[in-house]
C-alpha cells in the first residue's frame, strides 16, 4: 500500500522508509535509548550486513557504530579470501578508501595490503615505507595477544621484503628472501610473483642456468588445476629469465 515506504529497484523485495518516518523513528530512538544503543544497533547490523556479504554496507556501518577493528578485519579479509571464497569485486585500492588512514596505519594486515599495491605499482619508496611499518607494528606487539590476519601473512610479508631486496639491486639477499617465501606459502597471486623475481634474481647473480634448474624442479610432478596457475607462472618466470 506503500505506506511510510519506498520501494528500491523494480523486484519489491527491498523497501526503505519514506525519509520523513525514517526521521522520526531514528529521533525517537535517539531520544528513548541514548548514543550508545544506538551504536549496539548499528555494530548488529554492520553483523548482518557482513554475513549476507554486503561488504561495503558493513564497514560503512562498524565505522559509524565506532568499532574500526571489525570493519578493517573485514576488509582484510576481503582482501585475502578464505580458500574457496571468491574475491572481492572492484580494484583493492577502492577497499582500503573505506577506511580512515589511522586505522590502515596501525593494523599489520592492512599495512601489508597496501605494501602489496605498493609493489604491484613498482612504487619503491611507498613499497619501503608500508614494509617498515609492518615491522614496527609487529615488534611492538611482541606476539603477544596477536595473530595474523590470514594464513599466509608470513609468507607475504617475506615475499614483498624479496621484492624490496630485488629492486634495491641487493638480489643474493632477494634470492633468499623469495625461497623463505614460498617455503612459507603465499597466497597464489604473490607465489607467481615471487618466481618471477626469483628467477630474474638469479640472472642478474649471473646464476641463470641455476635459476632455470630450480625453477624447472619445482615444475616436476604438478598436476590438477590449481597446478596450472602455477605451471603458467613457472613458465612466465622462465620467459623473463630468457
Amino acid at each position: 500500500a506503500d505506506l511510510f515506504l519506498t520501494g528500491l529497484g523494480r523486484e519489491g523485495q527491498w523497501y526503505r522508509f519514506h525519509p520523513l518516518f525514517r526521521d522520526l523513528l531514528q529521533r525517537k530512538l535517539q531520544l528513548t535509548l541514548g548514543e550508545a544503543a544506538v551504536r549496539q544497533l548499528q555494530l548488529r547490523a554492520a553483523a548482518w550486513f557482513a554475513g549476507e556479504g554486503m561488504i561495503e554496507d558493513a564497514v560503512r556501518l562498524y565505522l559509524t557504530g565506532g568499532d574500526q577493528d571489525a570493519a578493517g578485519e573485514l576488509v582484510e579479509r576481503q582482501m585475502f579470501p578464505e580458500p574457496g571464497r571468491p574475491a572481492p569485486h572492484g580494484p583493492p585500492s577502492y577497499w582500503l578508501r573505506l577506511l580512515p588512514a589511522a586505522l590502515i596505519d596501525r593494523r599489520p594486515g592492512l599495512s601489508l595490503i597496501e605494501a602489496r599495491l605498493a609493489s604491484f605499482a613498482m612504487n619503491i619508496p611507498a613499497l619501503e615505507a608500508r614494509l617498515q611499518r609492518v615491522e614496527q607494528l609487529l615488534a611492538a606487539s611482541g606476539g603477544e595477544g596477536w595473530s595474523p590476519p590470514w594464513p599466509t601473512f608470513g609468507g607475504d610479508l617475506t615475499m614483498l621484503r624479496g621484492t624490496l631486496r630485488y629492486w634495491q639491486a641487493r638480489p643474493a639477499e632477494a634470492i633468499a628472501e623469495m625461497q623463505h617465501a614460498l617455503a612459507l606459502g603465499t597466497v597464489p597471486l604473490l607465489a607467481g610473483q615471487a618466481l618471477l623475481i626469483l628467477g630474474n634474481a638469479y640472472v642478474a647473480m649471473g646464476r641463470y642456468d641455476e635459476g632455470v634448474q630450480l625453477l624447472r624442479e619445482s615444475m616436476a610432478g604438478r598436476s590438477g588445476p590449481p597446478a596450472q596457475l602455477q605451471l603458467v607462472s613457472h613458465l612466465l618466470a622462465l620467459c623473463s629469465m630468457h
